[in-house]
């Protein structure tokens, strides 16, 4: 049996894979969460697609923190009305967002593709117009690489005003709200460097950053996902315990070329995955 608490679909600014050739992957009798980027679009044909196929659908979101990780957020019992609207308001207002990154890019280079072409060229079920997307059209009008391109574009997002764009969360702010959503929180992937880092983080960085969510009143920690080795997980695994955290694992999976190939995490030994049932079954 597969238990993997972290994938992404297209729904994901960076995913590829629709839902069900997202859950294609999977067999009858696993135990899957769709966690993508900010959004829970996708949550109601995931439940649906996922249990033609027998297979167990878990709800959950990932969510980009300032300064700092991803964090993870499950929602295993009954998920309340505000969060559902305060979504909904978070996806009109991104939407929103990159339209008006589109106008300033624009302005820096006349040349660019119009908004409507850039959109249809990495179609998305929102309708929202990806960062990939825009920055493809920017390298190519402007001859610059595409990271630097999606560098310049974050960039410009940035100084957006900030009631023009969805809020970005310091850690102590998201896992408060995630508590506040009936929700559970879970540091995603520890080891790996964020804000466009490669590498991985030291154990003595991992284990500061534990600390410090754990003080936060984080609630668990992702054990194993993509990069991840046994000797991370058995680490992790001590200050799991050492904090009381709950434990998770997962792929990360968005396609074949991002993310762990989801059957690895059949092989890992029973004794984790009795402690993740834990606390799904709780």
């Amino acid at each position: 049996m597969i238990i993997d608490l972290h994938t992404h679909s297209h729904y994901s600014p960076d995913g590829k894979l629709s839902i069900p050739e997202l859950l294609g992957v999977y067999s009858a009798g696993d135990i899957v969460a769709l966690t993508d980027h900010e959004t829970i679009a996708g949550w109601t044909e995931f439940k649906e697609e996922a249990r033609k196929r027998c297979i167990r659908p878990m709800l959950g979101v990932e969510w980009m923190i300032k300064n700092c990780c991803h964090i993870l957020s499950y929602f295993v019992s009954e998920i309340p009305q505000n969060f559902k609207d305060f979504m909904t308001e978070r996806r009109d207002k991104e939407r929103y967002a990159m339209r008006l990154l589109y106008e300033r890019v624009k302005v820096l280079y006349p040349s660019l593709s119009s908004y409507e072409n850039i959109l249809l060229s990495k179609a998305h079920p929102e309708n929202i117009l990806g960062m990939a997307a825009l920055a493809d059209d920017v390298s190519h009008v402007s001859q610059i690489d595409f990271k630097e391109a999606v560098g310049l574009l974050r960039d410009i997002k940035g100084k957006l005003p900030d009631n023009n764009k969805p809020t970005t969360f310091f850690a102590s702010e998201l896992i408060e709200k995630i508590r506040e959503w009936n929700g559970i929180s879970v540091l995603a992937h520890p080891f790996k460097n964020s804000l466009g880092k490669s590498g991985r983080q030291s154990r003595e960085d991992v284990a500061v950053k534990i600390s410090e969510l754990a003080g936060f009143g984080i609630a668990g920690v992702e054990l194993f996902s993509e990069g991840s080795n046994l000797a991370e997980l058995d680490f992790l695994l001590v200050l799991s315990k050492k904090f009381g955290l709950i434990v998770s694992i997962g792929s990360d999976y968005h396609s074949q070329e991002k993310g762990l190939e989801p059957a690895v995490l059949e092989k890992l030994e029973e004794s984790v995955k009795d402690e993740v049932i834990k606390w799904l079954d709780h």
